[in-house]
């Protein structure tokens, strides 16, 4: 878990994710933590006076963590970031050092564990392209809870985004419509000018938005993004066409300044990873951003597709640990876009613009390997370990061979892969369940409404089976967010319990998530209907109930203060649909109470006995509620069903509180506030029942959210 503030800790917090030990001091922890923060505010030797100092200060360079910025790397940062002055937002200032520091180690003891795609141990922080760095520093704004400066960063690194990809596309015009040998005078018409464009205009989308960028770039037709690149560039370009429409002049591959613009491959990679994270950053933020960070969704998605979704070997012998790294991040880089995409499906109801047939790459490698601090330490493991590559289509379709299976007579169904390589196989299993339910609703009109065929649940339980052995059987796992493999492993159990629930429940997906309306969203669970009975549905509640456990063993107050940080969005997205699943399915149960399965019994028994744990505790009216006994005095069907009624409302209530606290993501809060919202409706006698009784409770939900509970009749 990230801590704020102090300075050993941070650096401790770094060394986890580069591999390294812990630093060793013979001084007290006050006296590391002043000294620290002292020689920040220290102005460094200007001229190192031996050579022994030299390589002290460059051993003590390479050994800083990515946010301890320099002054001249500062400095260099803030020039590279002015050459797009003419399309950056009114009134911008590039953060202070201080702040450009802090804003960075927010990044990266925050959201980098949960997107591992930078590589800690080669990164130089002042190398990266404009539109990466200022979008890393918007994000970690968001993790020292100044949103303010981070909403501003992530307009101002999405302009420089959408310029860098018109410079490069200008370059390629340039390339087939101006003759040869022409001089500049003559040629200077012929290139497209730059937008040149404060932000405000012609990028804000209002209404729908289905993908396209609207008005982003100059020259646009039929909503398509001008700023694409289509081809290979010889060269580079330098400066591009700048805001007054200036000729554009080609440069070598290479140059000496490493100026902003370039056509280069990795170039191209750091946009897309600055894309990347513009669209994640604003699926989660307040609903403005959330429209216009859904509208670079295909223009991302065709920049990866170009850049290719095939990859060269990692496990080549002859690979440097620096080629290595570069081709490592690129592959994640591209694998957690196809993730993130497989997100919106579960949150917005959205189809993926990546299809996992596209998806010719070797899942990644282990995070030992990721994250070795040194090119000695890397060859060491690989020596020690040889690396595997995996296919991914080979591993997906091994997930769904009947020939494979967890049990000890069969083949497993795959060898052990990375934490990573487990969390991308898990979202496609997802993506494969929307799709389905997607295709089925034409294909198989007989069926209730979000039901699949027998065969296809059948071919998903076992894929899931599978998945789930093949998360056991993997040295990175853990339930451990702080773990040393980083988070993903937790992130990927979230995931599995919501595959179970899309696959198994018939509840469709809350549409007013993306409104970020607390009111329409409990609504929208309200009027979702009811959850039905049987061993597919059993299966996704009992995911729903050992999802419940977490927070309980735990701590509700715990998970509420902590969660900011060590909880991912994943685990949030879980817990509101596990909530909503366990509550409709007790109000199922309720109508029924003494005609239950031996199965139904257990799983009520414990959610009771959880719930005892807890001050959500609702009494029962038999001590041993999984017997058939009813010969309790106040055990009659009516008194039983209000009981279990009120097991769902507690069941909210208590996932609702773990949201309570201070939350980095705006839709996160809205969650909760939902949760709040459906829990008191629930409480007050709806859930879906139909009828007249969903738009009373609906009026109801309106009081208890404004605080007027008293007032309403």
């Amino acid at each position: 878990m990230a801590h704020v503030g102090y300075a050993d800790t941070s650096r401790q917090s770094y060394d986890a994710r580069v591999g390294g030990p812990p630093e060793q001091g013979q001084h007290s922890r006050f006296d590391s933590r002043f000294s620290s923060i002292a020689s920040e505010f220290q102005s460094p030797p200007q001229h190192p006076r031996t050579g022994e100092d030299i390589r002290a200060a460059a051993a003590a360079a390479a050994a800083a963590p990515p946010w301890k910025v320099s002054s001249q790397e500062h400095r260099h940062m803030q020039a590279k970031v002015d050459e797009f002055a003419s399309v950056l937002p009114g009134g911008f200032e590039f953060p202070s050092r201080y702040t450009l520091s802090r804003f960075l180690e927010g990044y990266f003891n925050g959201f980098h564990e949960h997107v591992p795609f930078i590589h800690l141990p080669t990164l130089s922080v002042a190398a990266l392209a404009p539109e990466l760095l200022l979008t890393l520093v918007a994000i970690g704004a968001q993790y020292r809870f100044e949103a303010h400066r981070g909403n501003g960063l992530w307009y101002a690194a999405r302009a420089v985004a959408i310029e860098q990809a018109t410079r490069r596309n200008s370059a390629m015009v340039a390339e087939i419509v101006s003759p040869p040998l022409m001089s500049g005078s003559e040629s200077a018409g012929l290139s497209p000018p730059s937008t040149g464009r404060s932000l405000g205009e012609g990028v804000g989308v209002d209404g729908e938005v289905n993908g396209e960028v609207n008005g982003e770039v100059n020259g646009e037709v039929n909503g398509e993004v001008n700023g694409e690149v289509n081809g290979e560039v010889n060269g580079e370009v330098n400066g591009g066409v700048n805001g007054n429409g200036h000729r554009m002049e080609r440069v070598s591959s290479e140059t000496n300044d490493g100026e902003n613009f370039s056509n280069s491959h990795s170039a191209r990679l750091e946009t897309i990873q600055a894309l990347f994270l513009l669209v994640a950053f604003g699926t989660w933020a307040p609903r403005v951003l959330l429209r216009e960070s859904l509208t670079l969704r295909s223009w991302l998605a065709h920049l990866v597709q170009e850049s290719g979704l095939t990859h060269p070997s990692t496990s080549h012998p002859s690979l440097s640990w620096e080629e290595w790294a570069r081709l490592e991040s690129e592959k994640r880089t591209k694998f957690l876009v196809y993730c993130f995409f497989n997100l919106h499906c579960i949150c917005y109801d959205m189809p993926s613009p990546l299809a996992s047939t596209s998806i010719h790459m070797s899942l990644p490698q282990t995070a030992r390997e990721w994250k070795a601090p040194s090119a000695r330490e890397w060859s060491d493991i690989r020596l020690s370990s040889p690396p595997v590559e995996i296919p991914f289509l080979a591993a997906l379709a091994r997930l769904f061979d009947p020939h494979t299976s967890p049990a000890a007579d069969l083949p497993p169904p795959l060898p052990p892969t990375s934490a990573l390589g487990n969390y991308i196989l898990i979202t496609a299993l997802i993506l494969q369940i929307f799709l389905l339910r997607q295709t089925t609703a034409i294909s198989h009109p007989h069926l209730a409404p979000h039901s699949l065929p027998a065969s296809h649940l059948a071919s998903l339980s076992h894929a899931l089976k599978n998945w789930q052995a093949s998360w056991e059987r993997t040295p990175e796992s853990s339930l451990d967010p702080t773990a040393p493999a980083g988070p993903i492993a937790f992130n990927s159990t979230a995931l599995l319990r919501l595959a179970y629930i899309r696959l198994h429940s018939d509840l469709p997906p809350n549409p007013y998530l993306a409104q970020r309306d607390p009111v329409m969203i409990a609504k929208a669970w309200a009027e979702g209907g009811r959850v039905g009975r049987g061993e597919g549905v059993g299966r996704a509640v009992q995911q729903a109930v050992l999802a419940l456990g977490v927070p309980i063993r735990i701590g509700i107050a715990f998970v509420a203060r902590t969660q900011t940080f060590g909880w991912s969005i994943q685990h949030s997205l879980c817990n509101v649909e596990c909530a909503v699943l366990l509550c409709k399915w007790l109000e199922t149960i309720s109508l029924t109470p003494h005609s239950l399965t031996t199965d139904e019994r257990n799983i009520l028994a414990m959610v009771r006995n959880m719930l005892e744990e807890t001050e959500y505790a609702v009494p029962a009216s038999n001590p041993n509620p999984s017997s058939t006994s009813s010969s309790s005095g106040d055990a009659s069907p009516e008194a039983e069903s209000q009981r279990i009624r009120a097991l769902g409302a507690a069941v909210v209530r208590l996932w609702a509180e773990t949201f309570r606290g201070t939350q980095i993501f705006d839709i996160v809060g809205a969650m909760g506030r939902g949760l709040e919202v459906y829990g008191e409706g629930v409480e007050r006698g709806f859930g879906g029942g139909g009828g007249g009784e969903v738009g009373k409770g609906l009026d109801d939900v309106r009081c208890v959210f404004s605080g007027a509970v008293r007032g309403c009749k």
